[in-house]
């Protein structure tokens, strides 16, 4: 028999094999950073939140519906409450934004993000410690929180 200047099958399968390992280990890598980079997107949506929340109720502190006839800040009925045609404040409709305890918002959030599939919703808890005493009373302990679920 003449010597063949072909492959084998022996060959033709290993190097068949290897190309499926390198290529199979780039597809998981892009996806991997497909995936990354829009769990990062849903950081930054909640962080912005968060950061535009605080600021709001840094608005809040100026004053409290019992106790002073300036308006408040807020468009909704109370305008001391962030009750508008577009947010609501699920734990407690229309009360004092910095009233203690727990807060839940609704549509402060972007929609895509509120609904399925994550489902996020923004917390924030409210309480005064006597550590946060000041001249003029006592300063509010806010902690803002975004939850949400991944698919």
């Amino acid at each position: 028999m003449r010597q063949s200047g072909g492959y084998t099958l022996l060959e033709v399968v290993i190097s068949m094999l290897l190309t499926a390992v390198m290529v199979s280990s780039i597809f998981s890598i892009a996806l991997s950073v497909r995936r990354g980079g829009a769990k990062s997107e849903r950081r930054l949506v909640a962080a912005e939140a968060t950061r535009q929340l605080t600021a709001t109720l840094k608005t809040y502190v100026t004053g409290d519906p019992a106790t002073t006839l300036l308006p408040g800040p807020g468009s909704g009925p109370n305008p001391w409450s962030l009750d508008s045609p577009t947010v609501n404040d699920t734990s407690c409709a229309g009360c004092y934004a910095l009233s203690p305890g727990s807060h839940v918002l609704t549509g402060f959030l972007p929609p895509w993000f509120e609904g399925p599939p994550y489902n996020a919703m923004i917390t924030y808890y409210v309480a005064y410690p006597q550590a946060y005493q000041v001249a003029k009373g006592t300063v509010p302990w806010v902690n803002v929180s975004v939850d949400w679920s991944e698919p």
